[in-house]
């Protein structure tokens, strides 16, 4: 999560110096937030599973570049994708129950 999160803060870094712009703190908050999120959601999967989750979802390869990088058939990579935004889908409703409750 730790390097998952330097590299997200790194690349919007990038991006704030290419554009000379600045991000608001809400905006790098809400980043955080998403990303605890996810490390939450996804905590109960393989290290496998999450990276095929990150280079598909993050970094925008193909399923098929993630299948052969992480050495895995399309149709399991598929699977763990699958598996994956099931598990974020169910911690999402999870969240939304609880602050529910919370009102």
């Amino acid at each position: 999560r730790y390097i998952l999160e330097q590299n997200y803060l790194e690349t919007l870094k990038q991006h704030v110096d290419e554009q000379e712009s600045l991000l608001s703190s809400n905006q790098i908050e809400e980043a955080v937030l998403i990303l605890d999120f996810l490390t939450v959601a996804l905590q109960n999967t393989t290290s496998l599973m999450r990276k095929a989750f990150i280079m598909y979802y993050f970094e925008g390869y193909s399923q098929s570049e993630v299948a052969l990088e992480i050495g895995r058939s399309l149709r399991s990579t598929q699977l763990y994708l699958a598996e994956c935004l099931q598990l974020c889908y169910e911690a999402k409703n999870n969240l939304l129950e609880l602050e529910q409750d919370e009102r």
